[in-house]
């Protein structure tokens, strides 16, 4: 084992930051493209290295702003929050839900109620129960009798 395996901190070569070996990335981790880009910035920098995380995503959103801007031409408003959310690694969205029924009417959400019972377990055991004693009152023979049936049916 090498000195620098059991060094508890080591240093990363792009800002030369010592520290400890969780925020540090090895080199040989991180994608190809990635490193084409730091190599491009930092000549000397070598993949059996260290790369530091705040380096590390300051290119990865380097790389992912090129890419939209490859793909679109030029950032807009949205975009580029949604790069800059995308390189810090936060939630695009939140609350989505919470803002979506705030603005639900009262027949909207009294339909989701309904549909929310209609299409739960217990309303099937509950409509099963009373299918099945409704088919036991159900006598067969009463049926094929005809002086049982009252004249509405027939």
């Amino acid at each position: 084992m090498s000195e620098s395996d059991r060094s508890p901190n080591r240093f990363c070569q792009i800002c030369g930051r010592q520290a400890p070996a969780v925020e540090l990335v090895m080199g040989h981790s991180v994608r190809p493209v990635i490193v084409d880009m730091v190599k491009h910035s930092y000549p000397e920098w070598s993949d059996a290295g260290f790369i530091c995380v705040d380096d590390l995503n300051r290119y990865r959103y380097e790389y992912v702003r090129s890419l939209v801007e490859t793909e679109k031409g030029e950032l807009l408003g949205i975009e580029k929050e949604v790069v800059e959310s995308v390189a810090r690694n936060e939630i695009l969205s939140t609350l989505v839900d919470k803002d979506f029924d705030s603005k639900l009417t009262v027949g909207q959400r009294l339909s989701d109620r309904i549909a929310q019972f209609g299409g739960s377990w217990t309303f099937l055991l509950i409509f099963a129960c009373i299918l099945g004693s409704g088919l036991q009152s159900i006598q067969p023979q009463s049926c094929l009798n005809r002086s049982t049936l009252t004249p509405i049916f027939f």
